[in-house]
């Protein structure tokens, strides 16, 4: 069981300090008659001390705090069955469960390619979990995946007094970014929202944030949730408000976002104990001092030669 919570607070209060930026157009000289800033004059800094903001921007959020959701479970059974004298097995079954990851006040934005956005009128527009008139009525738009069954199969077998064959097939599953149900990030486009404000004409649009004002900023539309509606975020077309720069959005595969990567294992081993004829080899000779010493063997070739006035030449992987 592995129960997920993650919690963070983008900004206490629910906005972020707001950036001013001095620029060199509120110091620089001007073009009689135009009233436009003159080509290379003014100076950043000039307009810093000044107290001239050129531009400002901050980040207001709906809810403070966002929380990510996951409950993924792999409950297993397991028992070792002795067939017989040679033959033993083991058997399992492991069920993973892992859905979607879901955002505990359901404040999760993502793009659906299956309905139409009111502004191109095409399929492609912003959508909302949650329930209610312009959400999805859900809590994820991933279709969690409930066949993750994992089997296993252990088997050893005797064959003869001195030999032994071990086997084992097993199905696993894993998570790793979006796949499994771990999605990389929850999309929040709606629920926040991040005003700029630039000087027009070499004026600053906050005459309030300037020496002797109230420190009021412009007025600007803040981050409404469902309220933003499909359209929200679209951008890079010729329709009036929605001709500017677009905002990225998150999607998360329906079918494939909650299927979790598979691996299959398969194993084989011949175990072979070996008996020596003669004496041991030296290094051995210190554990091993009786004629008709055995010792287990696996995975490399033991060459041995032995006989009265001979030498062992031996290599294995490893002693028991």
């Amino acid at each position: 069981m592995a129960w997920l919570e993650y919690n963070v607070i983008n900004a206490t209060g629910g906005s972020t300090p707001i950036t001013l930026a001095a620029a060199d157009t509120e110091t620089a000289g001007i073009v009689k008659g135009s009233y436009t800033a003159l080509a290379s004059t003014g100076l950043s800094y000039a307009s810093f001390l000044l107290g001239q903001v050129d531009k400002g921007s901050f980040t207001q959020y709906l809810q403070q705090e966002f929380g990510a959701r996951f409950r993924a479970i792999s409950p297993y059974v397991q028992d070792n069955w002795k067939v017989s004298s040679k033959l033993t097995l083991d058997l399992g079954l492991c069920y993973d469960y892992f859905p979607s990851i879901t955002e505990v006040h359901n404040a999760e934005s993502y793009f659906d390619p299956n309905l139409a956005n009111p502004v191109t009128g095409l399929n492609g527009r912003l959508n909302f979990t949650g329930s209610g008139s312009g959400a999805c009525n859900c809590s994820t738009p991933v279709n969690n995946y409930y066949k993750n069954f994992g089997p296993g199969l252990g088997l050893a077998y005797q064959l003869d007094s001195k030999t032994a064959v071990r086997s084992s097939y097993g199905v696993t599953f894993t998570r790793g970014d979006a796949m499994g149900g771990l999605s990389t990030s929850i999309g929040t486009l709606g629920s926040s929202a991040a005003p700029a404000f630039s000087s027009i004409n070499d004026q600053t649009t906050m005459p309030q944030l300037l020496a002797g004002g109230t420190g009021a900023i412009p007025t600007y539309t803040g981050a409404t949730g469902v309220a933003s509606g499909p359209a929200y975020g679209t951008g890079y077309t010729k329709v009036s408000g929605y001709t500017g720069s677009s905002s990225s959005i998150g999607y998360d595969d329906p079918d494939l976002g909650s299927r979790a990567p598979e691996y299959i294992r398969l194993t084989f081993i011949l175990a072979k104990t070996l008996r020596f004829a003669e004496f041991p080899p030296p290094m051995l000779q210190n554990r091993y001092t009786t004629r008709g010493s055995t010792v287990p063997f696996i995975g490399n070739v033991l060459q041995l030669q032995h006989g009265k006035g001979k030498k062992f030449d031996a290599a294995w992987a490893r002693e028991p």
